[in-house]
């Protein structure tokens, strides 16, 4: 998930944007959201569960810990990730060094 379709498109193309990851991106399984999450996005919200592609269907903060244990299973599943206790760590912002994702 990126901040726009085209920053998407960029990642996919660009080795500079993609930053070793284009490969992956080119296969399709990343999108854009335009301007960024709106206010009403909720995952209790079924249009937003089907526009992001969740397989864990739609949850709330009671049914939040179960609908993450679904979503790392279908994440690793995907990937190949091996099994693990230990969180599924994601990076929220662009690929550059000045937003930090060395770190």
């Amino acid at each position: 998930l990126t901040v726009s379709p085209s920053y998407a498109k960029e990642c996919a193309t660009d080795p500079e944007k993609g930053v070793e990851l284009e490969e992956l991106f080119a296969l399709g399984r990343v999108t854009g959201i335009l301007n960024g999450v709106k206010e009403g996005v909720s995952p209790a919200e079924n249009n937003f569960v089907t526009k992001t592609k969740m397989t864990c269907g739609t949850f709330t903060p009671q049914t939040a810990i179960a609908a993450k244990e679904q979503l790392k299973a279908a994440c690793r599943a995907e990937s190949g990730l091996p099994e693990s206790s230990g969180p599924l760590m994601c990076f929220i912002g662009r690929l550059d060094s000045q937003k930090g994702f060395d770190l």
